[in-house]
């Protein structure tokens, strides 16, 4: 999906590049300022792939740029989530701020798995996997650079959660993919309720110490201060609509 979309943007790069020689050519009888059409060119470049990043309502921390969108800060608390966010990066034949980034993260977990991962050009590398700190520099001349965030694992479940979040004042939104045998641990809700509809596929939840089955087309409610959990157990992915109300 990275790799189709850097591509994308790449292809209307060239596309637009190509229409300023023809342009160029058509009105200076091929005397056209190669320093302007390079510069255009890398301007194509970092506008486009800014659609790569992340938004900001798609991820669960307070990111702040900073001189530009491949460096600034990004702080996040991750509760009950499951996801990839790509933070900071950019793709640019030169990147006007300079060829070295410097990186420091610091990462501090309780349960599940994380990676932050250094994108660059079509080779990734894994800098932190597990708690702990990482600082050095990237060099990043000629080559795309993205730096992204991969979770697994809610609360301690088994097994890999795909999930598109979507939140605002007053409620959380989820679609959430189970893959088969994968699960949501145990976890309670002690701020707010929640409201799991099966779109696909069989879930066995339990609530409270009681289990229940909840097939496409039904519905499982965990009441505020209630705790429970939900499983895969079916051959097919699981695929839910949660909706978790501030209350």
């Amino acid at each position: 999906m990275f790799i189709f979309g850097f591509f994308k943007w790449i292809l209307i790069g060239i596309i637009a590049f190509i229409i300023v020689i023809m342009s160029s050519i058509r009105t200076s009888d091929w005397n056209f300022p190669k320093d302007e059409i390079i510069n255009a060119y890398n301007t194509f470049l970092q506008n486009f792939c800014v659609a790569v990043l992340s938004k900001d309502k798609d991820i669960e921390g307070k990111r702040v740029f900073g001189t530009d969108k491949y460096v600034g800060t990004y702080k996040a608390e991750y509760d009950n989530v499951t996801s990839e966010e790509t933070i900071f990066g950019g793709t640019a034949l030169y990147r006007e701020n300079g060829d070295h980034i410097r990186l420091k993260i610091k990462v501090e977990k309780q349960s599940g798995n994380i990676n932050v991962i250094a994108k660059l050009g079509y080779n990734e590398k894994t800098l932190i996997d597990d708690t702990g700190e990482y600082e050095d520099n990237i060099y990043i001349e000629g080559v795309s650079y993205y730096l992204t965030i991969k979770l697994d694992n809610f609360k301690g479940g088994d097994g890999s959660v795909i999930a598109k979040i979507f939140t605002d004042n007053n409620n959380k939104i989820m679609k959430a993919t189970l893959k088969k045998g994968t699960s949501i641990g145990m976890h309670t809700h002690d701020t707010s309720s929640e409201i799991i509809f099966v779109i696909n596929g069989t879930a066995s939840c339990e609530i409270d110490g009681k289990k229940e089955q909840v097939k496409q087309g039904q519905c499982h409610y965990c009441p505020k201060g209630s705790e429970h959990s939900v499983k895969n157990i079916d051959d097919e992915d699981l695929v839910m609509l949660c909706v978790v109300p501030n209350q």
